[in-house]
């Protein structure tokens, strides 16, 4: 568990505490809101010290929006998985309802998974968190996966148009050093992702090394839950 101590009274107090319990002075700097670009790349150079900020905030902004580029990438991920390609003549047909679906499809999706993560959180480990924090550290831990289906996604559709979600020919027949780059790519920013989700939700929960380990697995099964079992449909049809 972090601790703090206050320097008025001595009393040891959660890392996330902006006051001290017992007297009541300030433990931490004031944090209003959080800037989007400096949060974004402090998450990546320090994630320890951003994910304390995060939650220390005032005001989580910006966490619809993350959801939602997230959320977006993971409609283009299903639409892969399935490869929907074939059931389409024309890249901009999938686009078009993707561009609407995926957005509303990532705020419902994280809003439900971070629901029963803070419930978890709260019977299993007997946690203090807040279901504002955890929003916010899931949103803010998903900063790889968002640069993904900002940067990533476009050029898998520029060079594989509607190709990348067919199953007749593949993607990785079709140029297979560029999927694989590509594709490797991908799986880095989610490897980079679950690093950070692992960290935010250790501090948001202040849990154990052990603990925090567990309940990050245990998200991570349902999470897996919530979105390969609509995987699996979207292929079936």
């Amino acid at each position: 568990m972090n601790v703090i101590e206050c320097s008025n009274c001595k009393t040891s107090n959660s890392i996330l505490n902006p006051k001290c319990k017992k007297c009541g002075s300030f433990l931490q700097s004031r944090v209003a809101n959080l800037n989007l670009y400096e949060t974004v790349w402090e998450v990546l150079e320090k994630p320890k010290e951003t994910f304390i900020k995060i939650c220390l905030s005032e005001q989580k902004n910006y966490v619809f929006l993350l959801f939602a580029i997230t959320g977006l990438g993971l409609i283009f991920t299903a639409y892969w998985y399935a490869g929907i390609g074939n059931s389409y003549t024309n890249l901009l047909y999938l686009l078009l309802p993707a561009l609407v679906i995926g957005p509303v499809t990532g705020f419902i999706l994280f809003y439900l998974f971070t629901y029963l993560a803070y419930h978890i959180s709260k019977k299993l480990f007997k946690s203090d968190v807040t279901l504002r924090n955890l929003r916010a550290v899931t949103a803010y831990s998903l900063v790889p996966a968002v640069f993904a289906t900002l940067f990533i996604l476009p050029a898998e559709l520029i060079v594989f148009g509607l190709y990348f979600f067919t199953k007749n020919p593949p993607p990785h027949l079709y140029k297979p050093e560029a999927y694989y780059v590509l594709i490797s790519l991908d799986a880095l920013s989610i490897l980079s992702s679950l690093f950070l989700f692992y960290i935010g939700i250790k501090l948001a929960n202040n849990l154990e090394k052990g603990k925090a380990i567990i309940l990050v697995t245990l998200l991570i099964i349902l999470f897996a839950l919530l979105t390969i079992i609509p995987m699996e449909l979207l292929k079936i049809i």
